[in-house]
Order: structure tokens, then sequence, then C-alpha cells
């Protein structure tokens, strides 16, 4: 694993980046931290190599399979992507080996216990009323030392929202999403009442938006 030596000043995940919606050419811009809407969470920020390309370009938007697919299911969904806060539930880069597949540093008891509870403190500061999971490796650490859930075996088996989690800021809505770096080979899997595909999705998604609370697209 590799430390993040500067944040990418334009869109990107935390914490490869700060994990806003920056739209090109406005980095002077001040920015509203967004509270108390849409986190997205991830497992991990990358590869060192898939940093250095967002580094380089100033955004991953467009460097970036996983950002492609989201912006198109965010807007779908009638989120706003400037709402929402990016993030990762692992931090540090992967040094080498594949782009996907479990973070290395899953296998260091302490790392992960660092992480989640770093990761309570970014809860604690963007209060957010819905969360979506890309994939179920950050529902997989996540869950039982935060959420206090223990993840289904699958993503197929995950076939419900969990409804207001207690945490310390207030009640939160979560929803796993099939990860979009594979979106359109495995969203076909899901399930939720009698909806399948992505369907099946947008239908969680469409619930857990109620449940939470929130203001839609306008």
């Amino acid at each position: 694993m590799s430390a993040v030596p500067e944040p990418i000043q334009g869109t990107a995940f935390f914490p490869g980046g700060l994990g806003l919606w920056i739209e090109p050419n406005s980095q002077d811009k001040e920015f509203d931290f967004p509270t108390g809407g849409c986190m997205v969470v991830g497992q991990d920020f990358n590869t060192v190599a898939a940093y250095e390309r967002g580094r380089q370009k100033g955004s991953e938007t467009g460097t970036s399979r996983t950002w492609q697919v989201l912006e198109k299911l965010l807007r779908g969904f009638d989120l706003q992507p400037e709402r929402c806060f990016y993030t990762n539930a692992y931090l540090g880069l992967r040094t080498e080996g594949p782009e996907t597949g479990r973070f290395p540093g899953s296998r260091d008891k302490g790392f992960v216990n660092r992480c989640a509870s770093f990761f309570r403190r970014q809860l604690d500061v963007a209060r957010p009323r819905l969360i979506l999971m890309l994939g179920m490796e950050p529902l997989r650490m996540l869950g039982p030392r935060v959420f206090g859930i223990q993840a289904p075996r699958t993503l197929m088996a995950c076939d419900n929202i969990f409804r207001k989690l207690r945490l310390e800021h207030g009640d939160a809505t979560l929803v796993v999403l099939t990860h979009p770096s594979l979106y359109y080979a495995n969203v076909w899997r899901r399930r939720y009442l009698h909806f399948g595909g992505a369907e099946a999705e947008g239908a969680m998604v469409r619930d857990a938006i109620s449940v939470a609370g929130l203001r839609l697209l306008e």
C-alpha cells in the first residue's frame, strides 16, 4: 500500500481526491461541503498508476470507468452529483496488482480497524441520510464495524435496503449497488420486490430516497 501524496483537485473519490464533484475549470471556486445528503462509498481508491492518471488530468472522471457509469446512475436516480460526498472504505493506494478485487490491506486487522474508525469520523462530518455502497466489499468491511449489520454472502442475496440505521448523527438508509466498473455485466443478477436487474436497483434507490427524505434533482 502507498499513501496519497496530494489530493486530485477535480472530481475524485476521497482519499485520492477531495471527495467532491467539481466541474472542469472551477477548481478555484468555493464549494459548500455536501452535508445531510448522499454519501457514495467504494472499496478503495485504486492503484498508484490510476491515481497518477487522475492527478495529471486533474480529475478522475475522464480516466475511470467507474465514474462514467456512476454519473449516469446518479442522474438516473434523480440525485445531484454535486450534492454527494464520494469516499472509500479503505485508505491508501494499491502499489501493484489488479485494480479490482479485495483490497490488499484488508488482511491487516489493525489497518482495517483504523480505516473503520476514520470512516466514522467522515460520517460525523458528512451526516448522510442516504448511503450508496458500490459493490459488496465496502459493506463486508464497514457493515459489522460501523453499521452493526452483517453483509449477505453475495450481491444477489443483497435483495433489500437497510432502512434507518442508527448512527451518531441520526438515521441513514443504505443501499448496495452493483459496482459501476462491472455494472452492465452484473446488474442483471439483482432482485428487489417484483423487479429485476437495473429496474430492481432503481426501485431500491427510489425507496431509500423516500425513506431518507431527500430532495431530488430539480
